[in-house]
């Protein structure tokens, strides 16, 4: 391989970390999101199945779109690292404030609670999308090229399975069928910690690609719809087909 070569494929050590931080604490946090809020939600406030599945869909719908409102606002404004930052703050709160709510209710008070619990969990979700995986994900594109980006990728395909150790092995204990009240909120609480001290750390650490202009060329609904649109379809075939698999 060429100096040349080495040079175009090279990041420097600033860039990997960032990669490295982001891409970890943004597993962790949807580690809980997708699988400890449903044990949460059976385990202390209902074990009714209608309530998992409430909690599942709705998170669902508002996570795809807000992923799309973030990829569009993320283009317009020209700017990653503003989402990406603030977003892990606000994420890590919207994980710690799950501490809050009253467990092991009356059942007078069932359905107000899956209420509660649901609408959480999508603003939790919303926020997670926008930060993560639509100004995160872009972010890799930008700092990436083809010479880097397939190993980077790589490694991103890895870290799920460090975080679901990590979550599994230091705090699943705190979750399970005999946990406490106190255990599930320290749970809360920490795995809320983590997002929000990565914010802030990235900060300081993570840098906005050079060159990255506000796209406005179009109207925000045209943005917002362009991957859905029939002809984008048409043009990417084998993208979307990657994408339905």
């Amino acid at each position: 391989m060429s100096d040349k070569s080495k040079k175009v494929g090279a990041l420097s050590a600033r860039t990997w970390t960032s990669i490295l931080l982001f891409g970890l604490i943004g597993q962790i946090a949807w580690v809980v999101e997708n699988m400890y809020f449903s044990r949460f939600m059976q385990n202390e406030i209902t074990k009714a199945p209608y309530a998992t599945t409430l909690l599942v869909a709705f998170s669902a719908i508002f996570a795809t779109l807000a992923t799309l409102i973030g990829g569009a606002l993320s283009d317009r404004t020209g700017k990653r690292k503003v989402f990406i930052c603030w977003g892990y703050v606000v994420w890590g709160f919207t994980i710690a404030a799950f501490s809050l709510v009253p467990m092991q209710p009356s059942a007078d008070k069932v359905l107000p609670m899956v209420i509660l619990v649901v609408a959480m969990d999508c603003i939790m979700s919303v926020i997670g999308s926008i930060s993560n995986d639509a100004s995160y994900n872009t972010w890799i594109t930008d700092v990436t090229n083809t010479a880097n980006r397939a190993r980077v990728d790589t490694i991103l395909a890895v870290i799920p399975l460090f975080a679901m150790a990590i979550v599994f092995g230091g705090f699943d204990s705190m979750t399970n069928s005999s946990a406490t009240v106190e255990s599930w909120q320290k749970f809360f609480i920490i795995m809320g910690v983590m997002p929000t001290v990565g914010g802030v750390i990235g900060l300081f650490l993570m840098k906005d690609k050079e060159g990255i202009k506000p796209n406005k060329s179009n109207s925000f609904f045209n943005d917002f719809t362009y991957s859905l649109k029939p002809s984008t379809i048409k043009q990417n075939k084998m993208l979307y087909v990657c994408l339905s698999g």
